[in-house]
């Protein structure tokens, strides 16, 4: 059965979610705090700030709660990615057995693919699962 889309894109999402949120919150600052007078850098999102009008307020709030969704959901993924791959790697039936709980949970929790190597590796070990 194939698993949700937040689940299987939940990396590409991540990194989407956090670049508009750079983006987003380098504009309404840009809008909210300077003018005509910015440095070329910043004048560049002044400018893409201007048509916003009074929406600089609203993408200067929400910015920075996608900027730390984003980043937390690329941490969280990478880190269980990491820790599944630790898991995988164990050439140890009874290591592997004692954290089965936490294998399955990681491989349920990741992309399809994940699954699979654990499916893989339970067959390697002649576990049902």
């Amino acid at each position: 059965m194939a698993k949700k889309f937040m689940v299987e894109y939940r990396k590409e999402i991540a990194a989407i979610l956090s670049i508009l949120g750079v983006i987003g919150l380098l504009i309404s600052i840009a809008g909210s705090f300077f003018d005509e007078n910015a440095p070329p850098f910043i004048y560049s999102f002044y400018l893409v700030s201007k048509p916003l009008g009074n929406w600089n307020l609203w993408i200067l709030l929400i910015s920075p709660v996608a900027l730390i969704i984003g980043v937390w959901w690329l941490y969280d993924y990478f880190k269980k990615v990491k820790k599944l791959e630790k898991y995988l790697s164990e050439n140890s039936k009874s290591k592997f057995i004692r954290n089965i709980e936490d294998v399955q949970y990681l491989g349920w929790s990741l992309p399809q693919k994940y699954e699979d190597m654990v499916l893989e590796k339970m067959d390697e070990f002649k576990i049902k699962s």
